[in-house]
């Protein structure tokens, strides 16, 4: 008798527990479809789409879904399929079209979705050569196709009907390349939005006819948007987009909270295959019935404040910190309240009308495309220098202004630097003939609206340019040979918030405080000073 209670109870046991399995794996899809519309940004509600309007009608979707920042095709693709954030996976439109990608810390959902299901067919059909060359990794037998977008609607829906792939990822581009040359959200733009709606209706009807409807989760999402005939910045246009999602336990709803790179950590979920810890990539809210409240992303700590008042005497004085350096310390402009200068005797003009308010000590100075701030006497000539200011732009910048600069920024080959923000930001110098260099730094994932202390350190013996980030060194690069001895000079003004001309077009607008101006290339070791000066 006991040893009968004891097997049934193992039995109840077992069966308990391979119910809660099957509970677990039921609603786990085994095909997962994402169309991805490059430059699509969220214009189809400005346009008819009657297809994807038929798809998502009862599914999940928003128009609101955030791209990633600089609102570029390799950085968010990237995030896409990668699940972290462009400043993480460092991937470019340069590099993916130079480079096979591979990283064992940052594997693709191909990898993950290949380890986990070693027989999965896995499709990747691309118009963009380089997101299958760049950001796929090539040692997992995916199956490639490369065409434009008519064609490559056909191989799609003869490639789902044979090989019934479990997971298929699809990226158009003619939206993006009437966006470049008719506009974005013009007329042209619209109408190729609309004939690639009938090009998801086609492939949606491929899936009914393979029979995998009712096993598939169907997405269709996009990269970015744009303003006027370009993109890469952060307004609303260029960083909002369209994200939808259709199957059978994906609740109907019109409002999800999500990042584009969220995409990643949907598609593990939906094939059963555990994600990689380290991503940045999370299944949103009322997305899938059988786990509406999933982990949610950790919201952001608030920045540290500093603990000592940035004076230049005194004994907390910057002289006392950094005694080397801070006999080359050419100017500090404190902005509390003033304009004038704390050390040195640079000559300061304010240009329109430059307004005080809450800085990132006491007070900061407000500048926009009607104000900044001009130094017409500060010369750099061809000898090492360093620029470290406090900085919190505005949401909703596009465009390629200039934090700081003395050149006429509409020619990277002009005489002079610049130090800008396009999504990325971006260090510039020129010769004024045909040399010049360019680098890229790539951005916090929200610049806007916050704090950040930026320093950029200039050796003209070395050649070095070196950039640090709230006091972190971001990226060390070199000057073109040809720069060498070229003075940076250009005739124009330095300017803060705006380069050296009068061009609306380069002006920024944000909260700026503590210029500080070297006359050497800072070290390492000094911009750890700096740091422990102003953060205690």
């Amino acid at each position: 008798m006991r040893r009968t209670v004891i097997f049934l109870l193992c039995a109840v046991i077992l069966l308990s527990f391979g119910a809660a399995s099957f509970a677990a794996r039921q609603y786990v899809y085994k095909h997962v479809i994402v169309v991805g519309i490059d430059g699509a940004g969220n214009f189809k509600l400005r346009t008819p789409t009657p297809n994807m309007d038929s798809i998502f009608e009862k599914g999940a979707s928003s128009t609101m879904c955030r791209a990633s920042i600089p609102t570029i095709s390799a950085q968010n693709w990237g995030s896409m399929l990668i699940g972290v954030t462009p400043q993480t996976h460092k991937l470019t439109n340069e590099i993916i079209s130079r480079k096979a990608y591979k990283s064992d810390r940052w594997p693709t959902v191909f990898r993950l979705i290949r380890d986990a299901m070693p027989g999965a067919r896995l499709g990747s059909f691309c118009n963009w050569n380089p997101i299958n060359y760049g950001i796929v990794e090539q040692d997992l037998q995916v199956d490639f196709a490369t065409a434009d977008d008519a064609a490559l609607t056909l191989q799609i829906t003869n490639y789902i009907i044979e090989k019934k792939p479990e997971f298929l990822f699809i990226q158009f581009d003619n939206v993006d390349h009437a966006g470049h040359t008719y506009g974005y959200g013009s007329e042209k733009h619209l109408e190729t939005l609309t004939q690639t709606d009938r090009y998801v209706g086609i492939i949606y009807d491929a899936i009914k006819g393979a029979g995998i409807l009712e096993d598939t989760l169907f997405i269709v999402t996009a990269d970015h948007g744009g303003i006027g005939y370009g993109h890469g910045g952060v307004t609303d246009e260029e960083k909002y987009v369209f994200f939808g999602a259709a199957g059978r336990t994906v609740i109907r709803n019109k409002d999800l909270d999500l990042y584009s790179r969220d995409l990643a950590a949907i598609v593990c979920r939906a094939l059963g295959v555990k994600p990689n810890p380290g991503w940045d990539s999370y299944v949103p809210r009322k997305l899938f019935s059988d786990d509406p409240s999933p982990r949610q992303r950790p919201k952001a700590a608030a920045p540290a404040p500093h603990k000592n008042a940035p004076t230049p005497t005194g004994s907390k004085a910057l002289t006392g910190s950094m005694e080397s350096a801070a006999k080359l310390l050419r100017c500090a402009f404190m902005f509390d309240g003033s304009l004038d200068s704390a050390v040195g005797t640079e000559k300061l003009r304010a240009v329109g009308t430059p307004a005080f308010e809450e800085g990132w000590y006491g007070q900061g100075v407000r500048l926009d495309e009607k104000s900044w701030l001009s130094f017409p006497d500060l010369a750099f000539g061809d000898k090492s220098f360093s620029v470290c200011v406090f900085m919190k732009q505005d949401a909703g910048i596009g465009g390629d202004p200039a934090v700081f600069s003395n050149k006429d920024w509409a020619n990277g080959c002009n005489k002079g630097f610049v130090y800008c923000y396009r999504g990325t930001y971006k260090f510039n110098a020129g010769d004024g003939d045909k040399v010049r260099s360019d680098f890229d730094y790539v951005s916090p994932e929200a610049p806007e609206g916050r704090w950040t202390h930026v320093i950029l350190s200039v050796d003209r013996e070395k050649g070095a340019v070196d950039y640090y980030s709230d006091f972190v060194l971001e990226s060390s690069d070199l000057l073109a040979e040809g720069l060498k001895g070229v003075s940076f000079d250009s005739g124009l003004p330095f300017n803060l918030g705006s380069d050296g001309t009068d061009n609306p077009q380069y002006k920024i607008r944000g909260v700026f405080d503590d210029l500080l101006i070297f006359d050497k290339a800072l070290t390492p070791e000094e911009v750890q000073m700096l740091k422990e000066y102003y953060k205690g």
